[in-house]
């Protein structure tokens, strides 16, 4: 429920940040486009009538927007400053009066929505862009995997394993902090293939890659090769601190690391998803599941 508020949440503000920046472009297509002078007249009038409450709510839903972000309200990144530009917008219009002069509050407040367009185009890009229809579909996949491990108890070579390419937009909102790995007894009587093999699963992210090699009947190397993980805070740990832990136990039956939960378990499941493709005989550790709630 939390990632459908953070999206549904987040493009209502933009939905309405736009709308507030039309209220502008009409005042400029009244003396562009003088043949549709009426219509742009009448647009412009009905905009700003309600300009100040669709500014208010603007307000609130970026507020809420940050709530449910993956970082604090008010913390250093595009999303606080975005707000910010919106708060001091709002203060602009409350001081008119006694902002006067040469320079009024009007000279401000375009000086601000220029620089709050600016700041919301940055805060979407660093986000990771329109994200809805991954959120939707991973959403989907993560039943079909719930399913398909509903209705299987091992992980045998014979069984075909749920390909699960996205995955939901979880938030987190600690900062990661390494727990050391436990000493993990390697499972006897595996035997793979020897050969590299790639393994995709759920991180915090759709489409998070590993390579995994086999020589020998030992794991020689784990490499995170692809993701779309978000804010390296988070995800630059379990990339660097994981695949080692992986490769020095030879097993994934590794702890996770605190406060980046979803990417450390995204690569885990990886892994096992590429030992499975080489598993001759033995068995796999099961998947991990992802947290349901908001944080880590």
């Amino acid at each position: 429920m939390d990632i459908f508020l953070n999206f549904g949440l987040a493009w209502i503000s933009v939905l309405l940040a736009i709308i507030l920046t039309i209220a502008y472009l009409t005042r400029k297509a009244i003396i562009k486009f003088p043949k549709s002078r009426g219509f742009f007249i009448k647009l412009n009038k009905a905009l700003r009538k309600y300009h100040k409450w669709i500014g208010a709510a603007l307000i609130i839903t970026g507020v809420l927007h940050g709530i449910f972000s993956s970082d604090k309200l008010f913390s250093i990144n595009w999303g606080t400053a975005n707000l910010i530009c919106s708060i001091l917008l709002g203060i602009s219009w409350m001081l008119k009066k006694k902002l006067t002069g040469k320079r009024n509050w009007m000279f401000f407040h375009r000086i601000l929505v220029v620089i709050f367009s600016i700041s919301l185009i940055i805060h979407v890009v660093d986000a990771g862009g329109i994200q809805v229809f991954k959120v939707i579909k991973a959403t989907r996949l993560i039943s079909l995997q719930t399913e398909a491990i509903e209705n299987s108890n091992t992980h045998a070579p014979a069984a075909s394993p749920v390909a699960i390419n996205d995955s939901p937009l979880p938030t987190i909102d600690t900062t990661p902090g390494l727990t050391p790995s436990p000493t993990i007894v390697v499972p006897e009587g595996n035997i793979y293939k020897d050969g590299t093999y790639i393994g995709e699963a759920i991180g915090y992210q759709p489409g998070l890659i590993v390579s995994v090699t086999i020589k020998n009947n030992e794991i020689t190397s784990v490499e995170v090769t692809d993701h779309n993980e978000m804010n390296s805070k988070f995800w630059s740990s379990p990339v660097k601190y994981i695949p080692q832990w992986i490769l020095e136990s030879q097993t994934t039956e590794v702890d996770t690391i605190t406060g980046a939960t979803y990417t450390s378990t995204g690569i885990i499941n990886a892994v096992n998803d590429a030992l499975r493709q080489a598993l001759v005989s033995g068995t796999i550790p099961d998947d991990l599941t992802l947290p349901d709630s908001c944080c880590n």
